[in-house]
């Protein structure tokens, strides 16, 4: 009976050995797959990642590009515009020396004027006071 009893016990624990060992065989198999399964989403997001990383510096490079043109357009106005303010500057002074000169001229022929009229007048003045 004893030997039976044995026997019984060497088998059940055997068994039991048997599906201890099946299921740490399916428990390895199952975190093989998910470990598997993990990685390859890893790659999935790391190329998302990349993806978007490349899309990012694209737009960047395309935003810098926008800019620098607009800083180059706003460079050229300001120099035009600076070009502009030299130009009426210097018509400006011109047009103020010009007049100047036609001041100058018109007081001149005016003090001309003065001073052949007084000459004339003292000239009749002498002659009347000669005369008379």
């Amino acid at each position: 009976v004893r030997a039976a009893g044995e026997a019984k016990l060497k088998e059940a624990e055997e068994a039991a050995a048997g599906a201890l060992k099946a299921e740490k065989e399916a428990g390895a198999a199952t975190l093989k797959a998910e470990k598997e399964a993990g990685v390859a989403e890893k790659g999935r997001l790391d190329e998302q990642v990349a993806s978007l990383g490349r899309a990012l510096a694209a737009e960047k490079a395309q935003l810098e590009e926008k800019l620098q043109a607009e800083k180059a357009a706003g460079v050229k106005e300001v120099v035009r515009l600076e070009e502009q303010v030299a130009s009426l500057r210097v018509a400006s002074k011109a047009e103020k020396e010009a007049g100047d000169a036609a001041l100058k001229a018109e007081r001149e022929a005016g003090e001309g004027r003065i001073k052949a009229e007084k000459e004339a007048g003292e000239g009749r003045l002498k002659e009347e006071k000669e005369a008379g």
